[in-house]
């Protein structure tokens, strides 16, 4: 619907033919507003469009029957006057009803770029129309229909076929792709979700379109499943997706993932140091802003479990402990738990003293650790998680009187005592509550 300065309705999608006409005419007469300028000197409609999307498709086909794209002083074009030197047109979202005819391609003999992608996914045919047109757009060096229904892989070899000069095709969330002649592999690139090239191309091609990403990200997920060797390329692909879309949950489920799988085990020490740091910067950030979302959650904490980005690569190691902390309290699923104590025991080791103080004085963070111990204590179980969480305190009770304090004042030397008797045959484990309680001692004078 449009709408004037006072907020009345100027146009329902009901309305009479004449009504929408002088709609028409006047949105045309005033395309400033509604249009940008891109740097290659071609025009791309604002986003959120402010019309229906039928509203729309019957603009441009006015624009194109009448051959005025503006009478304004955004662009000097028109397309009677143009149209046969006219290089490049980016129609992305707008062509959900438009047929071959109503942008003149045949007559664009001169074009070279066509942009007629849309990651909102319509269910138009018009890129089925136009790859079965014969003779049209002769100088088209590239053709983006991703997103575009109804485009199969015998249609899209023969239309490059036909146009030796081809370079690209963007086939991602199409039904194209899939064969060798549209691998991507060669001269002609493509993107697609049909191989690891298709993929890594949308990621480069499509990084500020949240749609593409998303989808690219899924696709690339099941590939890497199995990877086994460090692909850092990969990996800034899809921090750059990351980077460009941090309020996208499902952006930053899939791109968290695909962190996982390209950074597990030893696949970490063969991508660079600052890159790392980099991403895992951006797995904090994905933490603060989904705190409640648990998949997402999960695969951050998996990610940061891995021993080269813990002892070697830098990031924010006091915000991370922080987060962990908070995730920590607020679930109880056993597997995670040992991760997330893991990494706390190792952070609060790389902490300045300040820093430790600091963690080790938020209260709720002594209270959850020793819940942590009381629980496995009463079920006599010795494990990983025991473990990291003594480390864990002892780091955080060394040099932090409050710290020591909090862990007074909660009945801790009463727990530590009876970890000792329940578990006297534990080395591991009386080295380190002895070493809490001895080394630590001075931190109040009530502990003597």
């Amino acid at each position: 619907k449009l709408f004037d300065n006072a907020g009345t309705k100027l146009l329902d999608e009901a309305s009479p033919p004449s009504l929408t006409d002088l709609c028409l005419t006047l949105v045309s007469s005033r395309l400033e507003l509604f249009c940008e300028m891109r740097d290659d000197g071609s025009l791309s409609f604002r986003e959120p469009l402010v019309f229906p999307q039928e509203l729309a498709d019957q603009l441009l086909c006015k624009m194109s029957t009448e051959g005025e794209i503006s009478s304004s002083s955004i662009t000097p074009y028109t397309l009677k006057s143009r149209r046969s030197s006219m290089k490049v047109i980016h129609m992305t979202h707008l062509l959900q009803h438009l047929t071959q005819h109503s942008f003149y391609c045949g007559q664009l003999e001169g074009l070279q770029h066509l942009d007629i992608s849309d990651d909102k996914q319509f269910t138009s045919d018009v890129a089925r129309q136009l790859l079965e047109t014969p003779g049209i757009l002769p100088q088209l060096v590239s053709l983006d229909v991703s997103g575009r229904k109804q485009v199969t892989d015998a249609a899209v070899k023969a239309f490059v076929e036909a146009r030796p000069g081809m370079t690209f095709v963007g086939l991602l969330a199409t039904d194209a792709g899939f064969s060798d002649f549209l691998s991507g592999e060669g001269s002609l690139k493509v993107t697609g979700e049909a191989n690891e090239t298709q993929i890594c191309e949308a990621l480069r091609r499509y990084s500020e379109r949240e749609g593409f990403v998303r989808e690219a990200l899924f696709h690339l997920f099941s590939l890497t499943h199995a990877i086994e060797k460090p692909r850092p390329d990969i990996l800034k692909l899809v921090a750059l997706g990351m980077k460009n879309h941090p309020a996208t949950l499902n952006v930053q489920l899939a791109a968290s993932a695909c962190v996982f799988n390209l950074t597990k085990q030893e696949l970490a020490f063969g991508i660079p140091v600052r890159l790392l740091g980099n991403v895992t910067q951006l797995l904090l950030e994905a933490m603060k802003t989904f705190p409640n979302h648990q998949q997402l959650q999960k695969n951050c904490l998996l990610s940061l479990c891995s021993d080269r980005i813990l002892q070697e690569v830098p990031f924010n190691r006091f915000e991370a402990a922080k987060l962990v902390m908070q995730w920590l309290c607020n679930h109880e699923d056993q597997n995670m738990q040992r991760m997330a104590v893991a990494i706390i025991s190792i952070l609060a080791a790389k902490l300045s003293t300040e820093q430790t103080a600091q963690l080790g004085a938020e209260l709720f963070i002594v209270k959850q650790l020793l819940h942590i111990v009381r629980q496995k204590t009463c079920q006599g179980i010795v494990d990983a998680t025991l473990k990291f969480t003594l480390s864990a305190l002892w780091n955080l009770t060394d040099e932090s009187p409050t710290t020591c304090r909090h862990f007074i004042e909660n009945q801790g030397l009463e727990l530590f005592i009876k970890v000792l008797e329940s578990f006297p045959s534990e080395s591991s484990i009386q080295q380190k509550v002895l070493g809490l309680l001895v080394r630590n001692s001075g931190g109040v004078k009530s502990s003597h």
